[in-house]
C-alpha cells in the first residue's frame, strides 16, 4: 500500500511566524506599550498650553473670601427667623458706601512721634490726629532765614550805592599809589645808571624795576576801585541779588508748608476705622508703595449699606426699589427698614448667586462695617405682577382659541 503523504503546513514556513520566532509573542506587548507611551507624550506636548483653559478655573483669594463670607452668612441666617411668604431671605453684611473710608496720609517724609486717635474714636474735621518729627525741617528753615537776611542786607547796600566817605578813602588811596609809582620809577632809573657804571649787579637793577611794576599795578587797582565807587552798583548786580532773595523766599515758604504738615489734622468728621502705622514709623510716599504714607482711616458711620448674595433662581424676582428689612443676631426683634438700591450686573459662577446692594433709611448706631445681617427682600409685588401676567396670557390664549 503506498505511503500517504502528509500535508505541508505552509504557515510554518513564514519568517514572522510565532512558531519560528518564539520570542516574538513575548515582545509584542512591550512594543504596543511603547507606542502608546509615545502617543500620550505627543498628545501632552500638543495640549499642555491649552490644558489650563480646558480645566475649571481655580477660585482666587477674593472668591475664597467671598465664599467663606457667604458660608458664614448662611450659618447666621439659619439662626434667624424663617422667611415669610413673598420674601427672599439671605445673609449679608454691612459695608462702607464707595469710595469707602478716607485714608489720612502724610504729605511729607518724616518720622511719626505721636498718634492722637485710636480706632473707634469719633473725630471732628480739623482735629489733630498725628504728629511728625519736624526737627530737621526746623534746622533747615533757620539756615534759610539766615541766608535770606544776608542777601537782604547786600541788596540794600547795592541799591544805596557808595558813600562819600568810601569815595574819599579810595581817592586818597589813588594819590598814595601815584606817589609810590613816582618814587619807584626814579629809583629804577637810578639803578639803571648805576648798572651802566658797573656799581650794582643786574639782579639788583631787576629788583628796582620789579618794584616799579608793582607800584604801577597798585595804581591801576586804585583807579578801578575809585571808578567803581563813583559809578555805583550796576543794575545787573542788583537784579542778580534780587533773584537770589526771591529764590530764598520760595524755599522758605516751601519749608514752612512742610513744617505745618507735620501736624496731621482730620480732613473729615467720622469714626477712626483703622490705625495703619505705629509711633516711630517713617511716613513717606515710596515709589513702589503708595500706602507707605498712610496713618489712619476714617469713615462716616451714616454712609454704610448692606450687601447680600441672592441665589440666581430668585434673581428674576428682584428689582430696584423693593422694600428690604434688615435684622441682626443681637437685635432680632428690631427691624431696620431699607431699600434695594442696586443689582450687580456680574453674577458669581462659583456661588451661583447675584449680589445686591441695600440702602438703609436710618442707620442704627451699632451697624458697623463687617457686621452680619439678615436681609429679607419683599418681592410680593413682583410675584403678583407675574401672576397677573400669566393670567392675562392664559386669557389671551383662550380668546385666540375661541376665535379659531
Amino acid at each position: 500500500m503506498p505511503e500517504q503523504k502528509q500535508p505541508i503546513d505552509l504557515g510554518s514556513l513564514r519568517i514572522d511566524s510565532p512558531a519560528s520566532r518564539p520570542g516574538l509573542r513575548r515582545s509584542l506587548p512591550l512594543v504596543e506599550l511603547l507606542i502608546l507611551a509615545c502617543l500620550l507624550l505627543v498628545a501632552w506636548l500638543l495640549l499642555k498650553d491649552r490644558l489650563p483653559a480646558l480645566l475649571p478655573a481655580p477660585a482666587v483669594q477674593g472668591d475664597a473670601a467671598a465664599a467663606e463670607a457667604a458660608q458664614t452668612a448662611d450659618t447666621q441666617l439659619a439662626s434667624l427667623p424663617p422667611a415669610r411668604p413673598g420674601e427672599i431671605v439671605a445673609g449679608g453684611y454691612i459695608e462702607i458706601i464707595p469710595p469707602g473710608a478716607t485714608v489720612v496720609s502724610s504729605a511729607v517724609d518724616a518720622r511719626i512721634t505721636a498718634i492722637h486717635a485710636v480706632p473707634g474714636q469719633l473725630v471732628n474735621e480739623g482735629d489733630l490726629l498725628a504728629t511728625l518729627d519736624s526737627t530737621p525741617l526746623d534746622l533747615e528753615l533757620a539756615s534759610l532765614r539766615a541766608r535770606r537776611e544776608v542777601a537782604s542786607r547786600e541788596l540794600e547796600l547795592a541799591r544805596a550805592g557808595s558813600r562819600s566817605e568810601e569815595i574819599e578813602v579810595a581817592s586818597a588811596a589813588l594819590h598814595s599809589a601815584q606817589a609810590e609809582l613816582t618814587l619807584a620809577h626814579e629809583e629804577a632809573q637810578r639803578a639803571i645808571e648805576l648798572f651802566d657804571k658797573g656799581v650794582i649787579s643786574q639782579a639788583e637793577m631787576r629788583t628796582f624795576q620789579t618794584a616799579e611794576e608793582t607800584a604801577r599795578q597798585r595804581l591801576n587797582a586804585a583807579q578801578s576801585a575809585l571808578s567803581q565807587l563813583q559809578a555805583g552798583t550796576r543794575s545787573e548786580e542788583i537784579r542778580v541779588t534780587e533773584a537770589q532773595l526771591s529764590q530764598l523766599d520760595s524755599q522758605i515758604s516751601e519749608l514752612r508748608w512742610r513744617v505745618g504738615q507735620c501736624g496731621i489734622h482730620s480732613p473729615v468728621a467720622g469714626v477712626v476705622l483703622e490705625q495703619l502705622a505705629e509711633i516711630g514709623d517713617w511716613a513717606g510716599i515710596a515709589k513702589d508703595d503708595p500706602s507707605s504714607a498712610a496713618i489712619l482711616s476714617i469713615y462716616d458711620p451714616t454712609a454704610v449699606q448692606a450687601w447680600a448674595d441672592i441665589n440666581q433662581r430668585d434673581s428674576g424676582l428682584l428689582s430696584v426699589g423693593q422694600p428690604v428689612t434688615l435684622t441682626t443676631d443681637a437685635r432680632p426683634d428690631r427691624p431696620v427698614h431699607a431699600t434695594l438700591s442696586a443689582i450687580m450686573p456680574l453674577a458669581s459662577i462659583q456661588k451661583n448667586t447675584v449680589q445686591v446692594k441695600v440702602l438703609i433709611d436710618n442707620v442704627p448706631a451699632d451697624f458697623r462695617p463687617g457686621l452680619g445681617v439678615r436681609v429679607a427682600i419683599d418681592t410680593s409685588d413682583e410675584r403678583a405682577d407675574g401672576n397677573d401676567n400669566n393670567e392675562t396670557g392664559e386669557m389671551k390664549q383662550g380668546e385666540t382659541a375661541d376665535v379659531e
